[in-house]
């Protein structure tokens, strides 16, 4: 063996083991690499999940106040049409007052008996109320 020979397979191993520290060292950065990928990935995630959960949480309660207004609005509602029945309850009732007022008002000062005032029929005032029910 020559000497050129001997010196040149001695360092030959040295110059594979750079070779290898590199290797690894490269395979190290790039599992490094790679768990911080998955780590971000994973933290993207769950920012997905409580996002989401804080939009379900909004839209309840957007939902509970629609339904609490939509509510509000039958009670309102059903207030106005018994508000409005009164009224044309009231009014007819005026109406029919006026109307025996004028028949026999003008026979008062003739000795005429003063008209008999009288509330009108339920009979007669439930299609006003069947007409408001219907709107």
């Amino acid at each position: 063996m020559s000497s050129g020979t001997l010196a040149g397979s001695a360092t030959q191993p040295i110059f594979d083991g750079f070779t290898l520290l590199h290797q690894k060292r490269a395979a190290e950065d790039a599992y490094d690499q790679a768990a911080a990928t998955y780590r971000s990935t994973v933290i993207g995630a769950l920012q997905n999940v409580a996002d989401t959960l804080h939009a379900l949480d909004e839209d309840a309660s957007a939902l509970k106040a629609a339904v609490e207004w939509e509510h509000a609005a039958k009670v309102a509602l059903d207030l106005t049409r018994q508000h409005s029945r009164t009224l044309r309850i009231e009014q007819a009732t005026i109406n029919s007052w006026k109307a025996c007022d004028q028949s026999g008002s003008h026979r008062l000062g003739n000795g005429a008996a003063e008209p008999k005032m009288e509330m009108p029929a339920e009979r007669e005032m439930a299609p006003m109320a069947f007409a408001i029910d219907n709107r």
